[in-house]
């Protein structure tokens, strides 16, 4: 992610007079990936993924339709307690899919603009639990999937867009997501909060 960064500021210097795009009633394609922060205790290799459709009422205002899929690892506790190096095999597989609706606001329309978000929609989650049956001639292990209910949540948002020509840009952004808890069956807590960090490729149409 750090080299991400360093590029932007590489093309800020490289091409600081990059002429101004007009956004307005333009759709905007974006699709990123990077690395989910859940704040919850023992998980490790979270990962990020997102897409979404943006319409802009105005050069700097954009409504959208956003998708987006979180994963992670769980470190659960039998009757051996386990480590964070343990094999997957061992590990709850936390998996998380989202539907929902956004408001973006850029500062500008050419070069660097610093952006801010906010938007509200519905996750899904659904978890693998490593499941092992003790038979005559063995041991046999396999991960049973358990599907949670919708749930609402919300998340807000802020990056750096850089238009690098009329009809692509490239972006980074740091975003929160809060989720209120529906399944009870999957987890006592009552909501989940993620932080994500991603870069992104987009298309302007």
């Amino acid at each position: 992610m750090k080299k991400v960064i360093f590029f932007f500021c590489f093309l800020t210097f490289i091409n600081p007079c990059v002429q101004g795009r007009e956004l307005k009633s333009k759709f905007m394609f974006v699709v990123k990936a990077g690395t989910a922060y859940p704040h919850l205790e023992h998980t490790n290799r979270a990962t990020f993924f997102g897409s979404q459709i943006d319409y802009f009422v105005s050069d700097q205002v954009s409504i959208g339709l956003d998708l987006k899929y979180m994963e992670y690892y769980e470190i659960i506790y039998y009757a051996v307690p386990l480590y964070l190096g343990a094999p997957d095999d061992y590990r709850n597989k936390w998996d998380w899919y989202s539907l929902g609706v956004s408001g973006k606001f850029l500062s500008g329309s050419k070069g660097l603009s610093p952006f801010i978000k906010l938007g509200a929609g519905f996750y899904i989650p659904q978890v693998h639990h490593p499941i092992t049956r003790w038979l005559q001639d063995g041991s046999s292990s396999y991960k049973e999937k358990v599907t949670g209910e919708i749930s609402p949540g919300f998340n807000m948002g802020a990056g750096l867009q850089y238009i690098v020509w009329k009809r692509f840009s490239l972006q980074i952004e740091g975003s929160v997501d809060y989720i209120f808890n529906k399944s009870k069956n999957l987890s006592a807590t009552q909501s989940f909060t993620f932080a994500n960090l991603s870069a992104g490729i987009s298309i302007i149409l």
